[in-house]
């Protein structure tokens, strides 16, 4: 599953600024991205960094990284005062980075084929087939609609698992039992 988890995390990286996408170029958009990511990985001259920061430039401003931060947090995001929200969206995308370049190094030439799209008023969902050497993994990545037609990613869902929830469900059991300090420390050391 690390290959699946792994070739997921191509584009999920860390979000400086936000362009939205329309709904029918969703589909051709990330399938153009993709393609160009999983080149830039094949090139043996690029070291992990240099392959991340360029990766991070094509999908950076497709995911709404400040929602997810909330998402994962749940109930206690209402909790936080502004500077805590602020500091914890900070340590959370550096997670997901941390997380994206620790599995960027082990790509192994996976394909990625985009298949259904589900659109719903508010949601829209791509259904993506990772193939392996002899298997099939879905990832399903979450659109929401921001405006008129403008979409941006909030979670991914990995063989049916949400990243968003995964974070919820860790981050709830460790503000319930320890203080939020605790939690920016873990995600510090990214032992989370």
């Amino acid at each position: 599953m690390t290959g699946i988890v792994r070739v997921a995390v191509l584009t999920v990286a860390a979000a400086v600024g936000l362009f939205a996408i329309e709904a029918e170029k969703i589909k051709p958009t990330m399938r153009e991205n993709i393609d160009r990511a999983l080149e830039l990985l094949k090139k043996e001259q690029l070291d992990t960094k240099q392959q991340a920061t360029k990766i991070y430039a094509m999908f950076d401003g497709m995911f709404d990284y400040s929602l997810m931060a909330r998402l994962s947090l749940g109930k206690h995001w209402s909790r936080l005062t502004p500077e805590q929200q602020e500091i914890f969206t900070e340590k959370f995308v550096a997670k997901l980075k941390k997380s994206y370049m620790d599995e960027l190094s082990s790509y192994s030439g996976e394909k990625i084929e985009l298949k259904d799209m589900e659109q719903n008023k508010s949601r829209l969902h791509l259904l993506t087939h990772i193939v392996a050497e002899n298997d099939v993994y879905e990832i399903t990545y979450k659109f929401y609609r921001a405006g008129e037609n403008d979409w941006y990613i909030y979670d991914i869902d990995i063989l049916g698992v949400s990243i968003v929830q995964t974070y919820r469900n860790q981050f709830s059991g460790l503000l319930e039992e320890d203080s939020f300090d605790k939690l920016l420390a873990l995600l510090e050391k990214h032992s989370i």
